[in-house]
């Protein structure tokens, strides 16, 4: 089910963020989430209620990226991509909303061991990987 935070109220908004923000802790540059999740995988997730929709999970970092920014996470081929390829990182300066294309390219990073830059496309260029 795709997230829109307008669904949320401003008091609902901020005790998401609250929550997120006292079940993580600081690793280098990194906000790392501490508390485990629901439905296992490498993308710690978290239960929330959307009034008039239910209780729904979503992964964390798109949470943040979520409630922080606004957006409605509905737009099909985009993801939230992490910057610094820790998937358990809740920081959002560490996170870009981003194509599919553009995240899958950010794994030849990974195993270079360095930004190979060119993240992006002709008219859209995206912000460089933290490694």
């Amino acid at each position: 089910m795709s997230l829109d935070p307008t669904q949320l109220t401003a008091f609902n908004r901020t005790y998401y963020l609250q929550k997120i923000e006292d079940s993580s802790n600081p690793q280098g540059a990194c906000r790392v989430w501490n508390r485990g999740g629901e439905g296992g995988g490498s993308y710690p997730r978290m239960r929330i209620t959307i009034p008039g929709r239910g209780s729904h999970q979503y992964r964390i970092h798109q949470l943040v990226y979520a409630l922080n920014n606004n957006k409605k996470l509905d737009t099909p081929y985009f993801e939230i991509s992490h910057l610094c390829h820790n998937t358990q990182c809740v920081n959002l300066e560490h996170l870009s909303y981003e194509p599919h294309v553009t995240n899958m390219q950010r794994v030849n990073c990974v195993s270079t061991g360095h930004c190979l830059g060119g993240h992006g496309t002709q008219t859209e260029q995206y912000r460089a990987c933290i490694l």
